[in-house]
């Protein structure tokens, strides 16, 4: 008994003496999610989600242009939809509650029939860095449309629209595979698509291209500007 009260009393003192150091420091210390993005993008059936890049999830680079901060858009969107915009852990937004379908990167976490095995997937993760899928997160119940939203809203989701993916039918999603993306790697980065395979960035995304800077702008490919959502909602 004398031991253990010994042994409290020292974890009490460097209790005290912790905290005393964070109280007493001159510098501030970044909280965790500071890297983490929340970015909104539309499909091909004109459905709305919300991505989360956590720490290593690719993000398209017309979302920085467009979009600034996410709480605002869910805040706006909440008041025009009459949607009560509800939190969950951690406090943070669930996106089911607008009618939105949520992705997140995922750590630790891949597609079935990945090439590599786990154990080498996560040296890959935390030496040179890899740039998996985001992960299906939420869906709604009740989707909203691209087309219930106000035109100031319509305008910022302009540049990040995946033509060629289904928010309800897909589980996983690499934006690096459908539009100019940045990476916390740096140099030639390779990706992981949606199969589990690894490859480099496509060329025509690649953000030192033409193609790509005419992406970011909002500039769609022929295939997106005959899709009839895009022709009735950006043909301007």
């Amino acid at each position: 008994m004398e031991n253990l009260e010994k042994e409290l009393k020292v974890v009490q003192e460097m209790k005290a003496v912790t905290e005393g150091a964070f109280e007493n420091a001159d510098c501030d210390y970044p909280a965790a999610h500071s890297m983490d993005t929340t970015w909104f993008a539309v499909d091909r059936d004109g459905f709305v989600a919300m991505l989360v890049t956590n720490e290593e999830g690719a993000l398209p680079l017309a979302s920085q242009e467009d979009q600034g901060d996410g709480m605002e858009f869910l805040e706006d969107l909440s008041a025009h939809t009459g949607r009560e915009l509800q939190l969950g852990d951690y406090e943070f937004p669930l996106p089911e509650s607008l009618g939105l379908f949520g992705y997140e990167w995922p750590l630790d976490e891949f597609p079935e029939g990945c090439e590599l095995s786990e154990d080498e997937l996560c040296d890959m993760q935390e030496s040179d860095g890899l740039p998996s899928p985001y992960k299906r997160s939420a869906v709604p119940t009740a989707p909203l449309k691209i087309d219930d939203l106000p035109p100031n809203l319509q305008k910022k989701l302009k540049g990040l629209v995946f033509s060629e993916v289904s928010f309800a039918g897909e589980e996983w999603l690499q934006p690096a595979m459908h539009l100019p993306c940045e990476f916390w790697a740096s140099g030639d980065v390779k990706i992981m698509d949606v199969d589990g395979c690894i490859k480099p960035v496509p060329e025509e995304l690649k953000t030192d291209g033409s193609k790509a800077k005419e992406a970011a702008a909002g500039d769609p490919s022929e295939s997106v500007r005959n899709l009839p959502w895009w022709q009735r909602l950006f043909k301007n």
